[in-house]
C-alpha cells in the first residue's frame, strides 16, 4: 500500500515530520490537506545548505541564474559561542561530550557562582 501510493507516503511523511496522527490529518478539510502537502513538497525542494530551490536558478524553469548574490551575515550568538569553542580547543581544554551553549546572562552568572562555591568547599575540605 505505501509503495504503490505516493500521496499516502506523502501524508505519512508529513504526519511523521510534524508529529501528528494520520487520523487527525485525515480529519482536516481536503483543501487544508492539499495545502499542507504542497508546502511539505515545497520544503523538500529547498536546499538544506543555502535555502534556495534549483528552479529559482534555472531560466528554463522560470528562474534566473543570477537569482541570488552571496553575502556574509554574522550572528552575535554564534560568534560568541564559536569564540569560546576556539578558545577551549586552542587551550587544550576541549573534552569529548562538552558542548558550548548560550545561556541568559543571569543564569550563566548563577551557574558560575555555584561552581565557585563548590570549588571553595572542596578546597576547604582538602586544606
Amino acid at each position: 500500500m505505501i509503495v504503490a501510493d505516493a500521496r499516502f507516503r506523502s501524508e505519512l511523511a508529513l504526519c511523521h515530520d510534524r508529529g501528528i496522527p494520520h487520523s487527525r490529518f485525515l480529519s482536516w478539510p481536503e483543501l487544508d490537506q492539499d495545502k499542507a502537502l504542497a508546502y511539505a513538497a515545497y520544503e523538500a525542494d529547498v536546499c538544506k545548505g543555502c535555502g534556495t530551490r534549483a528552479a529559482e536558478w534555472e531560466p528554463e524553469k522560470g528562474g534566473d541564474k543570477h537569482a541570488y548574490a552571496a553575502a556574509t551575515s554574522t550572528c552575535p550568538g554564534c560568534q560568541v559561542r564559536g569564540d569560546l569553542e576556539r578558545h577551549l580547543s586552542d587551550s587544550g581544554l576541549e573534552v569529548s561530550g562538552r558542548y558550548v551553549v548560550l545561556l541568559p546572562r543571569a543564569e550563566a552568572e548563577r551557574r558560575s557562582e555555584q561552581a565557585a562555591e563548590r570549588r571553595a568547599r572542596r578546597e576547604a575540605v582538602t586544606a
